[in-house]
């Protein structure tokens, strides 16, 4: 079957519900991308719900932003066959992603040359309807053994924990340890430059932690799926429109009825409006 015929097959069978309801576990209560039932707000209502939960108690708070450098690029194809098996697909569903996923080629041009064909062997097609599932499963098993709270939306993982002790900060150290362990294993790899921490309540102390060899930087601020998250104030900034803030207290909107409402204007932020004349 010719690639062009694939593409078309991809958007006419229903792919995700099929791969999503039969792979096991059905929902990991930390993945909210491409996930049924979850979206980038209920990623940051859960997340966030607990972490103000425990600032609100008197204790000291680091979350670590994360996140994987070229991920849906560098997934490869051989680790993602035998993911798909473990999770519960059987062989026919699993060697027809495979074939999807085959003899797939590229090659680099630059200005009057070019290089010769090379077949692509990882990643995940970005633009379909199957890749975001693929990758959900390959990084399904991200949080195996971690101690503290983690969740992921696509490539962007938050790690965060009470860091009141010694024993506290080394679980969080420990835990980057085994996500970089984990990211080698499967020929990963996180984009040390965008991987930040935030120091949550009045007497952190600022505790430095590490990937691998490379010291995270501490951060005031990171934009975290749309919204900027402030360490210090605690506010959530978002764009209603270009050079309008509009900023909302965290701390103060975190009931059960204002949690939708307090993140409903970062979905104007991916929003276009064009009137008809």
């Amino acid at each position: 079957m010719m690639k062009a015929d694939s593409s078309v097959l991809i958007e006419c069978i229903p792919s995700t519900h099929v791969i999503q309801t039969r792979a096991r576990p059905e929902n990991p209560k930390g993945r909210h991308g491409f996930t049924i039932n979850k979206s980038r707000q209920t990623n940051q209502i859960s997340f966030f719900d607990r972490v103000t939960s425990w600032v609100d108690t008197g204790n000291a708070v680091d979350v670590a932003y994360l996140d994987f450098s070229k991920a849906f690029d560098k997934v490869p194809h051989g680790l993602l066959a035998n993911k798909l098996v473990k999770c519960g697909l059987d062989k026919t569903t699993v060697r027809w992603i495979c074939n999807w996923l085959s003899k797939r080629t590229q090659r680099v041009l630059t200005n009057a040359l070019s290089s010769s064909w090379k077949e692509v062997t990882s990643g995940v097609p970005q633009g379909s309807i199957l890749g975001p599932v693929l990758f959900n499963i390959f990084i399904n098993d991200l949080d195996e053994g971690l101690e503290g709270s983690i969740i992921k939306f696509a490539d962007d993982t938050k790690l965060g924990g009470i860091t009141k002790t010694p024993e506290d900060r080394n679980r969080i150290q420990n835990d980057l340890n085994r996500l970089e362990r984990w990211a080698e294993t499967n020929k990963m790899k996180f984009n040390r430059d965008k991987c930040k921490i935030l120091h949550f309540g009045r007497k952190n102390g600022m505790q430095r932690y590490r990937t691998g060899d490379a010291w995270l930087d501490s951060s005031t601020y990171e934009k975290d799926l749309g919204v900027l998250m402030d360490n210090k104030v605690f506010f959530a900034h978002t764009a209603v429109k270009p050079g309008v803030p509009h900023s909302v207290s965290l701390i103060s909107i975190f009931s059960a009825e204002m949690k939708y409402l307090a993140f409903v204007p970062v979905e104007l932020h991916f929003v276009s409006f064009g009137p008809s004349l």
